[in-house]
């Protein structure tokens, strides 16, 4: 084996590579069942578009056409996804080969083959904006309300959401939300948008609040809500959701206390880890995250991956607010709690936030993936599919 790989250019040994990668990605691709993001793009595929709530359109066309030539399959939606590994990763090897020679094209290709999916080029995004945007996810806060009736739309909804029985009998999922709490996107946003919704019941503030949230919240009518499912945090325990359970949430974490808030930024500091997406995970968590949302692949990060951006990294020329927010990264670092575009932190929709993001934007676009490193929280448990 040694003898044939000096023997072989590394022209040739990249396209052995490329060839056999690309095998086996078409094997692999049809072991497992679409995780919920694939089937929700699959759901734009057929309604296609310019853009969509968080991305371009690029994935639901070509899952379109790779359905239109495969049939409405688990090969037809994941072909291109393989297809333009293979091309990204030829596209590797010619740059390489071109600023280099081949044998450091070859290493590139190689780094490129094995390195963790975290697109570590690129920058952090704050996901959040004022309620006249309709970015960010909004927090209300008070009182709660009546208890209302719950109706699940998502088949996990009756089996993991926390259960809270009606006064009157009639059901096992009745929550004090008020029927005037925000939904994320507002009520404009698509049915099959996130559209979390988020209430902190504050009576017994303020070491007993309890937080409710919901995701994939319809626009209320009638007596209560429709949404996807439910989770409850009690929020003087540090107790986990069961083993495999999501929350409103993919990584079964509450959503609320990882958000940026506006207040904290105008106080200069913010004291706990930041809620993160990626645009692709493994089918893998680690606590206190409890579920998992998307495929076998190693080189992917788990729900509950705890980074921190780096001590040495220079913050001292960002804008003030951007600045606190880089001191919460140095020390409490990020969470990826849901699949999303790639390097986003969350915030909370706030019209406070409006002198605020043009600082916050241009300095956060300065720090990188490649700025962060990984934090050992807890071993990984790989999840079923």
């Amino acid at each position: 084996m040694l003898s044939f790989l000096r023997q072989t250019s590394p022209v040739r040994l990249a396209v052995i590579l490329l060839f056999a990668l690309t095998c086996y990605r078409l094997w692999f691709i049809t072991q497992m069942q679409l995780v919920p993001d694939e089937a929700y793009y699959w759901l734009w595929s057929k309604h296609l578009a310019a853009s969509y709530r968080d991305k371009g359109p690029g994935i639901a066309w070509t899952i379109a056409l790779g359905t239109k030539l495969f049939g409405p399959t688990v090969f037809g939606i994941r072909f291109f996804a393989v297809i333009l590994s293979t091309a990204t990763g030829a596209l590797i090897f010619a740059l390489a080969r071109r600023l280099y020679d081949d044998r450091t094209a070859l290493w590139c290709l190689l780094m490129a083959s094995v390195m963790p999916g975290m697109a570590l080029g690129t920058s952090l995004h704050p996901d959040w904006g004022t309620y006249a945007e309709n970015y960010g996810i909004p927090i209300t806060a008070g009182p709660a309300g009546a208890p209302v009736p719950l109706t699940w739309t998502a088949k996990w909804g009756p089996t993991e959401s926390d259960p809270l029985p009606c006064p009157s009998g009639g059901g096992n999922f009745c929550y004090p939300i008020p029927l005037a709490a925000k939904i994320e996107g507002g009520a404009g946003a698509k049915s099959t948008s996130d559209r979390h919704l988020l209430f902190l019941a504050t009576d017994a503030a303020p070491d007993h609040c309890v937080l409710y949230e919901l995701y994939n919240t319809q626009n209320q009518s009638g007596p209560g809500f429709t949404a996807a499912n439910g989770a409850i945090w009690h929020l003087d325990t540090n107790a986990l959701r069961p083993e495999g359970w999501t929350s409103a949430d993919a990584a079964g974490l509450p959503i609320m206390p990882g958000l940026v808030r506006v207040a904290e930024v105008r106080s200069g500091a913010i004291t706990h880890a930041i809620r993160m997406t990626m645009n692709k995970s493994r089918q893998a968590y680690i606590h206190p995250a409890t579920h998992a949302a998307g495929t076998a692949a190693a080189s992917l990060p788990p729900m509950g991956l705890r980074l921190r951006l780096k001590a040495g990294f220079d913050a001292s020329s960002l804008p003030a607010p951007a600045k606190v927010v880089a001191s919460a990264l140095q020390r409490y670092g990020v969470m990826l709690a849901d699949n999303g575009s790639d390097w986003y932190i969350g915030g909370e929709s706030s019209d406070d936030w409006a002198d605020l993001m043009s600082d916050l934007v241009s300095g956060l676009s300065t720090i990188k993936g490649s700025d962060f490193e990984i934090v050992k929280t807890g071993d990984v448990v790989i999840a079923a599919p």
